[in-house]
């Protein structure tokens, strides 16, 4: 069976979700030229080109236990000029804060969770407003008991790496 040219191609991402980290999918359009690491030695965010054609950009991005999420995504997205992204993701967290619009209050509840989740479901875009990035995801989480919540991300930590998932 032919290998999807948008599977991950470098075994860190794997092993890094196995572990409880939190990893990225992210596919970008147009054709700004796009600046990324490697590797990442010594800990934090790793991303990785797995990608690249007809304008269309797929990169991997790890995040490592205690990484802000949030911060590290628009910062990249910030880095390489992305004017739109779509972005999926997978791992573990140690903790999130999820929200829920009120449309009679017209404000977010928030819903902190903190333990050890599992992410089912991560996804999003991240679009220019005002000149910056702006990222809009929403999460579902599994906890131990089996229960669901979902909600829009407010700020995901990735799990411990010392936490395995199964």
């Amino acid at each position: 069976m032919a290998q999807s040219p948008l599977a991950p191609k470098f075994d860190q991402s794997c092993e890094a979700t196995a572990r409880g980290h939190l990893r990225f999918d992210i596919r970008k359009t147009g054709a700004h030229s796009v600046r990324h690491s490697e590797s990442g030695a010594g800990g934090g965010m790793k991303s990785k080109l797995l990608h690249d054609e007809k304008g269309l950009k797929t990169f991997a991005i790890v995040f490592d236990k205690g990484d802000e999420v949030r911060e590290g995504l628009l910062e990249f997205a910030n880095t390489n000029r992305f004017a739109d992204a779509h972005l999926t993701g997978i791992g573990a967290l140690s903790q999130v804060t999820l929200a829920f619009f009120d449309p009679q209050q017209n404000s977010y509840k928030k819903i902190p969770i903190n333990e050890q989740v599992e992410v089912l479901s991560f996804t999003g875009n991240i679009v220019q407003g005002n000149g910056k990035p702006k990222l809009h995801a929403h999460v579902v989480v599994g906890k131990a008991d089996g229960t669901a919540h979902g909600g829009h991300s407010l700020n995901p930590i990735p799990a411990n790496a010392s936490t395995s998932s199964s």
